[in-house]
């Protein structure tokens, strides 16, 4: 085990150590803490920087002052950086009532981390950011996997060069997948509207020799403008969130006199609108997207009309690090004159239904020809829009025959007390959440 790998287990383990309810805030204070730390310009901050550590305990002293002294620093020491602790997560650490705590774990990290060879901290802290997705929410409970992003980045077909756009980029991992994928010949956007993660998609791709063009900004109120569109566009859309803006605060939006009712919708229309006359884009939603009435029918009908529906592909919840409903990945095309068939895949089949864990390379390749390759009987099939828009079912599974299948009540059992843990799990969760709200609220006099 490299010295890298066993810091990262000790992260984690004090992660552990924390109550369920507090380790978001925790986690993404604690990295915040030891970029600080790790970054910081010596010999000039280490005054600053040892006075945070022996002065914690000290009536009047204030933290928060010197950590922001010490932001101010080590982003005149990185311009690349500049607004990224300052606008960001110095203003995430002043929120932490264990401020003293997460300076003195912080230190003891940053210096440790000071061991590793030179300009390795980018790579451990990106690790840190791929784990929040997948061993548990480190530093957010809203984050792509590494695994779904490198399919997400294949489907869209990322190549050695062209533009790349994320419209809600969060944490970075579908910019740090297609960066992997692309290399340094393409130019990378993205946009994030909270300032925490924001802050930490810039750090991290800064810190991987990434130049990104990364906005704080609400993509679909101020898109970002580049005439000619993107070459490809990904997209993770917030599940579930109501769409408050209306048609006319929406610059991308050509609408249909009513407003997008759901933000996975209006994020669909967005990425649709950014494309390139080349451009391809890949979108993960839930499934449930597909068959929604009003709005998000007269969006699918609107793109079999143009010709940009190119492939949707079916994903059991299991691909996904936090998902209880299954998934679709919506690949879209540049507008066209003589719209083609769609691609309709379901990964139900292809993966198996059973599945566990995170997808493994060998499921994103074979996902990846199955949306592009030949047609796989019972697996993949290509749809005449006559079809769709007369069925309108945009379900991959809807197109493949079912066979009766033998029910083993064992299994059935055994898959019901597995869901009845976990429901017990979540309510121990909820008791937490509303006992330290009653905390927040007493404390604050509300």
């Amino acid at each position: 085990m490299s010295e890298g790998e066993h810091i990262a287990r000790q992260f984690v383990a004090y992660l552990a150590r924390v109550r369920a309810v507090d380790r978001f805030a925790i986690g993404r204070r604690l990295l915040a803490m030891i970029a600080l730390g790790c970054l910081r310009s010596r010999p000039d901050d280490d005054g600053t920087w040892q006075a945070l550590r022996a002065l914690r305990h000290q009536p009047g002293h204030d933290l928060q002052r010197s950590i922001n002294t010490l932001a101010v620093s080590v982003e005149r020491a990185h311009p690349a950086l500049r607004g990224v602790f300052t606008r960001g997560l110095a203003s995430e650490l002043s929120q932490s009532p264990n401020l003293a705590e997460i300076v003195q774990v912080g230190w003891l990290f940053a210096h440790e981390l000071e061991l590793l060879p030179p300009n390795s901290f980018g790579a451990w802290l990106n690790s840190r950011l791929e784990d929040s997705a997948t061993l548990g929410p480190v530093v957010s409970d809203l984050a792509t996997s590494a695994r779904l992003s490198d399919l997400l980045a294949g489907l869209a077909q990322v190549g050695p060069s062209g533009t790349i756009y994320d419209p809600c980029c969060g944490l970075g991992n579908v910019l740090a997948a297609s960066w992997r994928a692309a290399g340094s010949a393409a130019e990378l956007y993205g946009v994030e509207i909270h300032p925490t993660s924001w802050a930490f998609s810039r750090l991290r791709m800064a810190l991987l020799g990434a130049p990104a063009h990364i906005e704080l900004a609400d993509a679909l109120r101020a898109p970002p403008m580049r005439p000619g569109g993107f070459d490809h566009v990904i997209c993770e859309p917030p599940t579930g969130g109501l769409n408050a803006l209306r048609p006319q605060d929406m610059p991308s939006s050509q609408g249909f006199g009513v407003r997008p009712s759901r933000l996975e919708s209006a994020f669909i229309e967005h990425c649709a609108e950014a494309l390139s006359p080349r451009g391809r884009a890949a979108i993960l939603i839930a499934q449930t997207v597909l068959s929604r009435k009003g709005y998000e029918e007269r969006l699918r009908r609107r793109l079999l009309l143009t010709g940009q529906l190119r492939a949707i592909i079916s994903l059991p919840a299991s691909v996904g690090a936090w998902a209880s409903a299954d998934l679709a990945i919506v690949i879209l095309q540049a507008r066209s004159v003589h719209p083609g068939n769609v691609r309709m895949v379901d990964g139900h089949r292809a993966l198996g239904r059973d599945r566990r864990g995170p997808l493994s390379f060998a499921e994103i390749e074979r996902i990846t020809e199955l949306a592009y390759g030949p047609v796989v009987a019972g697996a993949s099939a290509d749809v005449t829009l006559t079809e769709l828009a007369e069925s309108d079912r945009f379900r991959p599974g809807a197109y493949f025959s079912s066979k009766a299948e033998s029910v083993d009540i064992h299994e059935v059992l055994q898959r019901a007390d597995e869901h009845d843990r976990q429901a017990r799990g979540f309510a121990e969760r909820i008791r937490d959440l509303s006992a330290a709200l009653q905390i927040y609220r007493s404390s604050h006099g509300s």
